[in-house]
């Protein structure tokens, strides 16, 4: 049976973290090592697919806090009055957190100190000039 890099018995106490914020789970709490009589900790290379699902979903206390996160956000913007902001919906992957080390090699990324999920800035950024350089040079069509 896989479980976090952590003592049993703290893992008990916390719930197996379930209440825990998804990127807390999956980079402080992953339960995906093996660990032995010998108290040797060794990688449970089967064991990743369920212990991506036990990251996945936010729990309630954790969706409250995403909110509020948002609202200061929010709040923030408005002292911009010159700013933009714009709704997009991606069509296609949007790769994140490519480079940070993890057992299962995924890249994610999340916003600490919330352990909440997010696409940075730069990676958004670096999508929206590669959309304009293809619709710019037709390769992408226009939006009119």
């Amino acid at each position: 049976m896989s479980q976090p890099a952590v003592i049993a018995s703290l893992a008990q106490v916390a719930g197996d973290f379930g209440e825990a914020a998804p990127g807390h789970r999956f980079n402080l709490y992953f339960p995906i090592w093996r660990h032995d009589w010998r108290h040797d900790w060794g990688l449970d290379k089967n064991a990743k697919t369920r212990a991506l699902k036990a990251c996945s979903g936010i729990p309630e206390e954790v969706g409250r806090l995403l909110a509020g996160v948002r609202a200061r956000q929010e709040s923030l913007f408005e002292l911009y009055p010159d700013g933009v902001q714009l709704a997009a919906t991606s069509s296609a992957p949007f790769a994140t957190g490519l480079g940070n080390e993890h057992p299962v090699e995924n890249g994610f990324a999340f916003l600490s100190p919330y352990g909440l999920p997010y696409l940075a800035g730069s990676g958004v950024k670096g999508v929206s000039r590669r959309a304009a350089d293809l619709t710019a040079s037709g390769s992408l069509g226009s939006s009119t």
